[in-house]
């Protein structure tokens, strides 16, 4: 849930800053203020950016480096990401040289689920 939060604060953030803030600020302030403004704003914003970024990411990293079956979890990515989406995109073409690597994914996959 906090991940959510986390991005839904950063997506508010950078269209207000980007097409609220910005837009008026610029068409109502002189040039010299304008500049002062965002050279006190934008580091904040950006700061905001990353640490919403981190707690985005922060689940992602725990499930895959502290998943319990990591191994396991690895090949299957990888077989998934290797093996199946270029078959079912149509990049690699079905032929019997596959019939070894589905039936490898196949009993990874049992062990897996």
């Amino acid at each position: 849930m906090m991940h959510l939060f986390a991005f839904s604060t950063w997506f508010g953030t950078m269209i207000y800053t980007t097409f609220i803030f910005g837009i008026t600020a610029f068409k109502n302030l002189p040039r010299q203020t304008f500049g002062k403004l965002q050279a006190k704003l934008f580091p904040k914003y950006f700061s905001l950016g990353s640490i919403c970024l981190v707690i985005q990411v922060r689940p992602f990293f725990y499930h895959v480096f502290f998943h319990p079956n990591f191994v396991g979890w690895l090949v299957d990515w990888l077989v998934g990401w290797f093996f199946c989406v270029p078959m079912h995109a149509g990049l690699v073409p079905p032929s019997p040289e596959f019939s070894h690597c589905v039936s490898i994914y196949r009993s990874v996959q049992i062990h897996h689920v």
